[in-house]
């Protein structure tokens, strides 16, 4: 009797898989469980998120989005997601994922400077 190895699945969304696991090598990044998937944070402000669904929700800030959304909505399956400043990526193929893990820079960057409406000279915040 020839005994049969259970069948390996494939993870559901491939793409969204190699992207977390891309992600957690990066120095920047701290991965962390979050309700149904995972999260990566940079100096403890959300960068992205994975759902488990085969998307990431982006932190590219509101500014970065008015500059880059011409762009970005020709290039990958982009959308605005419902908070200000994040869009939603449907990681469908190796292009979606290369976009994300250049976006992710981006967003590390985007959300490492203060606000653009603020600045700081001598110590003193104003708002310009």
């Amino acid at each position: 009797m020839t005994r049969r190895h259970p069948a390996v699945r494939e993870p559901a969304f491939p793409y969204a898989a190699q992207a977390i696991d891309s992600l957690r090598s990066w120095p920047a990044l701290a991965p962390a469980h979050h309700d149904n998937g995972v999260v990566f944070t940079a100096e403890d402000r959300e960068i992205v998120r994975f759902n488990g669904r085969g998307t990431a929700h982006l932190h590219l800030t509101r500014p970065v989005l008015d500059r880059l959304m011409d762009v970005l909505a020709k290039s990958v399956h982009l959308g605005l997601a419902t908070e200000p400043g994040w869009v939603v990526i449907s990681l469908e193929d190796s292009m979606d994922l290369h976009a994300l893990l250049a976006l992710v820079s981006v967003a590390i960057k985007a959300n490492a400077e203060p606000p653009a409406e603020e600045t700081v000279t001598d110590g003193m915040t104003s708002r310009g």
